[in-house]
């Protein structure tokens, strides 16, 4: 499978790319896939969402497609009545922000590597829990040291500025 177009996410004053697919899981409960065009194989699903988390839930906001006969696919046409944004009260899960610049390029769905990840888990549309994982290459991994107060950690091996921002204080998601 090809590398995948990413969906679009609108979150706390960005706009980023999103690897996961909410909309799908609403197909898959309701047991039927509208029969989009699939443009390029970078794009099985034949659709990008743009979704946002607004005061703590995830909303689709948009929808670029295009269905088999040649329609266009607006939020209206998939939700009547919610030509706007609609609620993704079906999602439960975990979706993942890419943070920073490619590390490992996958030609394969969603499996590129970045400098960090960003997890957003939500149960029925609301979110939970973030959480931020920084994917530190083994080639930058130098030793691991002993501790003042007797512990282990690691030592990466780059002083640079981090490009995504110093690691959360202790407590912070």
């Amino acid at each position: 499978m090809t590398a995948q177009m990413s969906e679009v996410l609108h979150y706390e004053g960005q706009k980023l790319s999103m690897m996961g697919n909410p909309l799908g899981d609403y197909f898959s409960l309701r047991g039927h896939w509208p029969r989009f065009q699939e443009p390029s194989t970078a794009l099985w699903r034949g659709y990008v969402g743009t979704w946002e988390v607004r005061e703590g839930r995830l909303y689709l906001i948009g929808i670029q497609a295009q269905l088999e006969d040649g329609t266009r696919v607006t939020l209206d046409t998939l939700f009547p009545g919610y030509p706007d944004r609609v609620f993704a009260h079906w999602y439960m899960g975990e979706l993942r922000v890419p943070q920073g610049r490619v590390t490992k390029y996958v030609h394969q769905g969603y499996q590129s590597q970045f400098q960090a990840d960003l997890f957003l888990h939500l149960e029925k549309g609301v979110l939970v829990t973030t959480r931020l994982i920084r994917n530190v290459p083994a080639d930058e991994l130098i030793e691991e040291v002993q501790g003042s107060a007797g512990g282990s950690g690691l030592y990466y091996g780059r002083t640079a500025p981090d490009p995504i921002g110093p690691p959360p204080e202790a407590g912070e998601p």
